[in-house]
């Protein structure tokens, strides 16, 4: 079995379920890495990674206080 590391845009979108226009915007804003190969956008694992860690939230415990 081989795992995918890299992935194109429309892959990027639908994985972390986010629009092109929101990837253009993210990018634009420097809030996304990304790699541009000519005219093609790609994201690596260690992108996708970095993307998802800006939206880590604390566990809570079971009286609803964050950890």
């Amino acid at each position: 079995m081989s795992i995918k590391t890299i992935f194109t845009e429309s892959e990027f979108c639908r994985e972390v379920n986010i629009s092109r226009v929101t990837a253009w915007r993210l990018r634009n804003e420097g809030k996304l890495p990304h790699c541009r190969v000519g005219s093609k956008i790609l994201y690596t694992l260690e992108h996708i990674a970095q993307f998802l860690k800006g939206f880590e939230q604390p566990l809570k415990n079971k009286n609803g206080v964050r950890r």
